[in-house]
């Protein structure tokens, strides 16, 4: 019997297409997917866009993204090898982010969600899915319980954060980027 907390397992459980049903995107603009690692969302998100967007997926790996793109055939995806605390990119230039399975991976999650904060346009939304683990899981620093997520995402300055799934294999929150007025 498979355990709930076994990669293929948990992909079997959420596939991404079924959390990003769960998510509008906007009919048009740059849409960023920080830390794509070897596609398993990228897939998902390119087949989902609308015809007027791009979806940029970057990673701070050229290996991991060379299998990427060997792997997902989309020409609307633009393929983007960069540090997660230092995007090539204007500031507010993307209408929307996906953070699927990898804040947990980065050496400092909150320096991450302030870079993928100062990308997003006003009012613009983030979806952060993350790995929920066992208890015996939880003591390893690299770890976010949706709690600290939660946390992490208002000290980076986002807002209106809400827990769109959470179950004993993952959780996925969305939350908004503020516009100056809603910020004060």
């Amino acid at each position: 019997m498979s355990q709930p907390f076994h990669l293929p397992e948990r992909y079997r459980l959420h596939p991404p297409e079924t959390i990003l049903a769960l998510v509008n995107l906007p009919a048009k603009g740059y849409i960023l997917e920080a830390g794509c690692g070897k596609g398993y969302f990228t897939q998902a998100l390119a087949g989902k866009i609308h015809p007027h967007s791009r979806l940029v997926a970057l990673d701070v790996k050229k290996s991991v993204l060379k299998e990427a793109r060997r792997l997902v055939s989309a020409p609307e995806v633009m393929w983007v090898c960069a540090e997660p605390h230092r995007y090539p990119f204007a500031e507010a230039c993307f209408v929307q982010a996906v953070c699927a399975f990898s804040l947990h991976e980065s050496r400092d999650p909150e320096r991450m969600l302030r870079e993928i904060f100062r990308l997003l346009a006003p009012r613009a939304g983030l979806l952060v899915v993350e790995w929920q683990w066992p208890e015996e899981k939880t003591s390893r620093s690299d770890r976010i319980p949706p709690g600290r997520m939660e946390k992490l995402l208002c000290q980076a300055g986002f807002v209106g954060i809400k827990r769109l799934i959470e179950d004993s294999t993952l959780y996925a929150l969305m939350a908004t980027k503020p516009t100056m007025e809603e910020a004060q």
